[in-house]
């Protein structure tokens, strides 16, 4: 019951191209349900809501005065010491 070299490259072309074929079926799946998602979204206008509700987590300047300047010193040391 030996098995030839050219029968068993066969079989694993075989189950090769199968599994090729398996992952490409499921990456279209993907695809398909990814851009469902987004037109469902877009129809629900669901981004613009999230969009609009975002609050930034911290301000971005010191202009509202809340970081101590002893805070701002250190960080400007830190940095400073780390460039050298």
């Amino acid at each position: 019951m030996e098995n030839s070299v050219t029968e068993m490259l066969m079989t694993s072309l075989g189950i090769m191209v199968t599994g090729m074929i398996i992952v490409f079926t499921f990456l279209m799946i993907l695809i398909f349900a990814v851009n469902m998602t987004a037109k469902i979204i877009k129809s629900l206008k669901l981004e613009a809501e999230i969009n609009d509700s975002a609050q930034p987590a911290a301000p971005r300047n010191n202009k509202s005065g809340n970081i101590k300047p002893e805070t701002i010193a250190a960080i400007s040391a830190a940095v400073k010491k780390h460039k050298e």
